[in-house]
């Protein structure tokens, strides 16, 4: 959900799939980004744009995609897209302001505290 406008829309990354037609595996499109998965493997954290307001600067997330089958039914998940702290430029979100940052730069990409959505695929048993 987008905060910074008053309707507080969601925030659409549109992504296309291709699946193979004979090999258990799909290549996922998202915005210049292309990788393919096999089934019951996720995606590395990756990146994406987010344009959250037209007279501010796109804030840049990071996110992961499952496949979990191709066939008979294609089913996959993306986890939910997560701030990447060490934009320049973006909000602060941590305490000391520079804390995130370089966090971030000592060790990687890394969730932060209270994602619910996370969970959701567990107790709806789409993860196994």
């Amino acid at each position: 959900m987008n905060t910074l406008r008053k309707e507080n829309p969601e925030l659409i990354i549109p992504f296309t799939v291709d699946r193979d037609p004979s090999e258990p595996v799909a290549r996922f499109s998202i915005q210049d980004h292309q990788f393919i998965l096999r089934e019951a493997r996720m995606e590395p954290l990756d990146t994406a744009d987010l344009q959250v307001h037209p007279t501010l600067k796109s804030i840049t997330g990071i996110c992961r995609f499952y496949l979990k089958q191709v066939r008979p039914q294609f089913e996959a998940l993306c986890d939910s897209d997560q701030h990447r702290p060490f934009e320049s430029g973006t909000a602060a979100f941590s305490t000391p302001e520079k804390y995130a940052r370089e966090l971030s730069r000592e060790l990687g990409y890394f969730y932060t505290q209270g994602i619910a959505e996370d969970t959701k695929a567990l107790t709806s048993r789409f993860a196994d």
